[in-house]
């Protein structure tokens, strides 16, 4: 027979680390209750009471008849997690020694009567240091073995048997007339169909072996309905037998040693993303519930892009667990205008004709903003409507309160239009405006214009091809690969092919990881960070590191796949020296696959290298002619000397860069101070340019030989 103990823990002052919000505390102590009460000793349950800076009291149920005065042990295990996992003690120098953080102060033997008395007090004034499990653990009946069947807390509390939030006619009427949850009402509509089919068959069992006890959630943005596909998911469950009570509960993963006792009060079991889930990322295999448990089911909510969603399903897989995903979008304009008439005609508050475009035109601006929430944006703007009226129009002299034109304008200058920036020059333009590359613009232009109409037909619902967008860029340095990306990237977005059209520049060091499953993460978070927009991994190859050690593999590999995944909506562009880039092809036919399209960028002639010198120095700056000519002369022999390492434009930064050096450095000793003798580059600056021996010895590696100036 257990005995229960009240225990009373003295803390040294800097027992947390430090911490001064009770929040961490008392999270940290929950946490680490949970663990302690999931060891394999059965017959020992702690439940927290009470916690401070200086103490902690804590109830105990132990086999034992007693506990002596200076023995730490009944509780020592929970005592490690607080200092192990959660820093408690952590500034104590040299601290080895448990008792050096806590202290036996008090300990009393108390009776049933008076431990079921400390539970309801706890319940009514410290509610965040409890739950029901502490509840069902610390219940003493002595006719508890005569009982059918656990009391649930719905029927303590005096509610009676829990009853589903819809009857199943209910719930089917509600979903055919929800608005936006395509996939959630398909769903809905196939587990009744296959459920009834189930019943047809002869073995009794058999639904708890075919239907689905895993459900995954995804979502764009927040508001998009979940409570409301909750609420019918588990009405829908229970009357279909799916599922022994019609409630749902969120969870984390520290309360599944304790679902044995949670399923006789719930049916649906909700893990939503934002619970911290305390495994997240850090392995490749999740902690998952148990499937064993007859008529339950489990909903994992992550968003579209979660970090965490494959390993969800990788997770599931393992465990050879069959799920079903369902994707909830967010709300289109016209869509979030029939909810929008529906709540105001539920309220019994008129629209004037005149405000309803007014009204559509809020929503429309508020839909295209980065704080965009579905419903949660909706209620916003309901209640700003609301508050924005004048009190009299809902008076009782009114028949029905009124939006009229002039509130919604009032409201429309909250949210002003979101101004789109003017550019001089079109991308199409910018990449028309490119020095050279005849061959690379051709062959953009049409990869592009493919990818365009393919986005048109899309839309209009034709038939299309699987559309892949990623490339290769091979050349040497300096040949234009970035800025084309970049203008690739500008077009997608004028074209509505891409949602942002940003260049994200990564290199190795953004991909590879420094321990075992570091690599996946960091790859899988900036893919999902370059979503909608173009990522450009310079010297690809040097992901491939060429030894058994090295995480390079784990890097394309996950690469590989993310790059299938979201080849609609993300275009890799991988680059680096010709010869590299394809051994890296050879070596991993699975990335050759995902690249449909493969670029050369040839070198520049000199007369295009001196071109591109005119451009980037601009007219703030005046060229003597004969300065010209040198350095027309310079670029050629430059590019006839050139080698796999020529630098092409950047070669001719370079050059800009010294000119003005030099050009600075001779105005200064001259004391010229009239403003055309400082916009001016003459021939001598050039020649004190050339003959530095950086520029020099870029030319020898080049081709063994110098220009003679």
């Amino acid at each position: 027979m257990a005995n229960f103990f009240k225990i009373t823990l003295a803390l040294n002052e800097k027992v947390a680390g430090g911490r001064e919000q009770k929040g961490n505390l008392v999270n940290d102590l929950l946490r680490a209750k949970d663990e302690f009460n999931s060891s394999k000793d059965k017959e020992k349950y702690l439940l927290v009471l009470n916690s401070s800076q200086t103490g902690l009291e804590i109830l105990l149920k132990y086999p034992d008849n007693e506990i002596k005065e200076d023995d730490i042990s009944p509780v020592e295990s929970f005592l490690e997690v607080l200092t192990r996992d959660y820093g408690w003690g952590g500034e104590i120098e040299g601290n080895k020694d448990i008792k050096e953080i806590f202290s036996l102060k008090a300990v009393k033997k108390i009776d049933r009567q008076e431990c079921e008395e400390t539970i309801k007090e706890l319940k009514k004034n410290n509610p965040q240091l409890y739950d029901s499990g502490d509840a069902r653990e610390f219940r003493i009946e002595d006719k508890a073995k005569n009982r059918r069947r656990r009391i649930s807390m719905f029927e303590e509390l005096g509610g009676g048997e829990a009853q589903p939030e819809y009857s199943l006619e209910e719930a089917v009427e509600k979903i055919n007339q929800l608005l936006g949850f395509r996939d959630f009402q398909k769903e809905m509509e196939i587990i009744i169909q296959k459920e009834k089919a189930i019943r047809t068959l002869k073995a009794k069992n058999i639904k708890d072996n075919i239907l689905p006890q895993f459900y995954i959630f995804t979502y764009e943005n927040e508001g998009f309905g979940y409570s409301t596909a909750l609420g019918l998911l588990s009405s829908i469950f229970f009357h279909l037998g799916l599922v022994d009570r019609p409630n749902y509960i969120e969870i984390e993963p520290r309360d599944f040693h304790r679902m044995d006792l949670l399923v006789e009060e719930y049916g649906v079991f909700i893990l939503k993303e934002k619970s911290n889930y305390r495994s997240k990322l850090l392995a490749d295999e999740l902690e998952l519930p148990s499937a064993d448990l007859a008529n339950v089911v489990y909903i994992f909510v992550e968003e579209k892009t979660s970090e965490n969603l494959e390993n969800i399903k990788r997770s599931l897989e393992k465990k050879g667990n069959y799920y079903r995903s369902i994707h909830f979008p967010d709300f289109d304009l016209d869509e979030l205008i029939k909810i929008q008439e529906g709540i105001l005609a539920e309220a019994g508050i008129d629209l004037e004709e005149k405000a309803k475009g007014i009204l559509r035109e809020i929503i429309k601006r508020e839909k295209a903003g980065e704080n965009f929430n579905n419903l949660r944006t909706l209620k916003k703007i309901m209640s700003e409507l609301f508050f924005m009226g004048d009190s009299t129009q809902f008076s009782q002299d009114q028949p029905a309160p009124v939006v009229t034109p002039e509130i919604c304008r009032k409201l429309l200058e909250k949210y002003p239009e979101r101004k789109k920036e003017i550019k001089k020059e079109s991308a199409w333009e910018n990449l028309q405006g490119m020095v050279g590359l005849k061959d690379v613009k051709k062959t953009v232009e049409e990869i592009l214009a493919y990818f365009i109409m393919e986005k048109r037909r899309q839309e209009m619902g034709l038939t299309t091809s699987e559309m892949c967008m990623h490339m290769e860029f091979s050349g040497n340095p300096g040949t234009g690969k970035t800025t084309v990306a970049r203008i690739i990237g500008e077009i997608l977005k004028e074209e509505g092919v891409l949602e942002q059209g940003h260049l994200i520049e990564a290199s190795r060091s953004d991909l590879i990881g420094a321990y075992v499953g570091h690599t996946a993460i960091k790859t899988s978070s900036l893919i999902k960070k370059t979503r909608g927009n173009v990522l450009f991994i310079d010297e690809a190859y040097s992901l491939d590191g060429g030894t058994n050690q090295d995480y390079g593999p784990e890097a394309i590999a996950t690469l590989t796949k993310l790059m299938e995944d979201y080849r609609d909506d993300l275009v890799v562009i991988l680059a680096g020296y010709p010869e590299e880039m394809e051994k890296l092809m050879e070596i991993n036919p699975g990335l050759k696959e995902r690249i449909a399209h493969r670029i050369h960028f040839p070198d520049y002639s000199g007369e295009e290298l001196f071109a591109i010198f005119q451009h980037h120095l601009g007219n703030n700056f005046q060229v003597e002619e004969k300065a010209n000519s040198l350095l027309r002369k310079f670029f050629q022999q430059a590019k006839t000397n050139s080698g796999k390492d020529f630098g092409n434009g950047r070669l001719v930064r370079n050059i800009i860069e010294r000119l003005k050096l030099k050009q600075s450095q001779r105005l200064f000793a001259e004391g010229e101070r009239n403003p055309r003798a400082l916009n001016l580059i003459k021939v001598e600056d050039v020649e004190r340019a050339l003959e530095d021996r950086d520029i020099n010895n870029n030319l020898k590696r080049m081709g063994r030989k110098t220009i003679g100036f």
